[in-house]
């Protein structure tokens, strides 16, 4: 008992440093949107080490540099030439993280039936429809989970 209770603090802790430093990365973003309605995103410090390592692993995997209209976030099971990732991998893998950081099942089943993930961090740059759609499958879920029992 005293095991479990020691584990989910120090899950929640993690979790907190993790959504802090998101925060911190979000903050240290600076977006400029011009006239013509494009924009332009400085990088902060963070991020910017981020986008190195993953140029770093392109040049790793291909052996020279990352071109115009390269993925930067390539397949690596597709090591001849770069090619995106799929939608159904990208799927996978955020579906795996999600399950290794002990995220709760409504999460991740919200995050199946939408393909969104919506968090305090991110819940700004998501839709009114977007955000009701996110609650509705929460909704779902939990009232699946209440039918079972």
């Amino acid at each position: 008992m005293k095991k479990e209770k020691r584990n989910k603090r120090t899950k929640e802790k993690k979790k907190k440093a993790t959504i802090e430093k998101l925060k911190k990365m979000k903050k240290e973003n600076k977006v400029t949107h011009h006239p013509d309605g494009s924009k332009t995103i400085e990088l902060g410090e963070e991020t910017s080490f981020y986008i190195d390592e993953q140029v770093k692993q392109f040049k790793e995997t291909f052996g020279r540099e990352p071109e115009k209209g390269d993925p930067l976030f390539f397949d690596p099971d597709h090591t001849d030439k770069p090619i995106p990732l799929s939608e159904s991998k990208i799927t996978s893998v955020v579906l795996n993280l999600l399950k290794k950081a002990g995220t709760s099942e409504e999460i991740i089943y919200a995050y199946e039936q939408t393909g969104m993930l919506v968090t305090e961090l991110n819940k700004d740059q998501w839709s009114k429809e977007d955000i009701q759609e996110w609650k509705d499958a929460i909704d779902s879920y939990r009232l699946m989970k209440t039918e079972m029992k």
